[in-house]
């Protein structure tokens, strides 16, 4: 739960590439929609984001594709301080 954060980017891996921006979302939102391809394995992070500079990562999430779209929705960010 970041308390002093401007944005929040999303990060996303693709069958275990490398990471790339997928979304920059503002203070206090906690979701976004996905839309990706059957057979497909996700893996996202979030870090939060100030003038200040970036925090560490929060925890990972790993998603299998069982349908033509996802839905990140609710994800948990504890822990996040940039300093």
């Amino acid at each position: 739960n970041s308390n002093n954060e401007d944005n929040f980017v999303v990060e996303k891996s693709t069958n275990g590439g490398a990471f790339g921006t997928y979304a920059t979302l503002g203070a206090n939102v906690t979701s976004t929609t996905d839309t990706a391809t059957v057979g497909n394995t996700y893996q996202y992070r979030v870090k939060a984001t100030n003038a200040s500079g970036s925090s560490a990562y929060a925890t990972s999430a790993t998603l299998s594709l069982q349908s033509g779209s996802l839905k990140i929705e609710g994800m948990k960010i504890e822990g996040l301080k940039i300093q």
